[in-house]
């Protein structure tokens, strides 16, 4: 899901694993209201 937000994997693996546990939350989040990226 990097992509989704145009992240690399090397910039995820830098995250603590709170803030990648928000993000994750939110990548979700936004996949179950239909967002689409344009």
């Amino acid at each position: 899901m990097a992509w989704w937000f145009g992240w690399s994997m090397q910039e995820i693996y830098g995250l603590p694993l709170d803030e990648f546990a928000g993000w994750l939350d939110e990548a979700n989040r936004q996949i179950r209201q239909k967002y689409l990226k344009d």
